[in-house]
């Protein structure tokens, strides 16, 4: 029950962070109207697919950033006997809580912006994602 607790407040509390975030770029848009022509819808469709990229690329390759740790405390054994593909096994063994929650908020922004499709959303996390 502890670990259902502390992952629930994890999202919860990103997403309050990231709602903060957006309430003081409005605030910042509603004095500042265009900022290099980019308006508060614009930065909101650009937040979008930052935060879709980001967690899309969290939680396919977050465990990356263990693959020392793990070759030195002895721990990439264990996934070297799994019959399974072990690069994949690695990157995708590790998991950032948090990003959860940026992924809920992203979503929940992009059936509230208008003028944003799903088609652009995909293009725009498929580039952003890979390059």
């Amino acid at each position: 029950m502890a670990y259902r607790t502390s992952f629930i407040v994890q999202i919860v509390s990103m997403a309050l962070s990231d709602i903060v975030m957006v309430m003081i770029f409005a605030v910042f848009f509603n004095r500042f109207h265009t900022i290099a022509g980019m308006d508060f819808q614009g930065y909101l469709r650009l937040l979008i697919v930052v935060l879709l990229g980001y967690c899309i690329s969290h939680v396919l390759f977050y465990g990356t950033r263990k693959i020392g740790e793990l070759i030195v405390t002895g721990q990439l054994d264990a996934h070297l006997l799994l019959p399974k593909n072990v690069l994949i096994r690695v990157m995708t063994s590790r998991l950032q809580v948090s990003v959860f929650g940026d992924m809920i908020y992203a979503i929940g922004l992009f059936f509230l912006i208008k003028g944003v499709t799903l088609i652009f959303v995909l293009k725009a996390i498929f580039v952003a994602t890979f390059g």
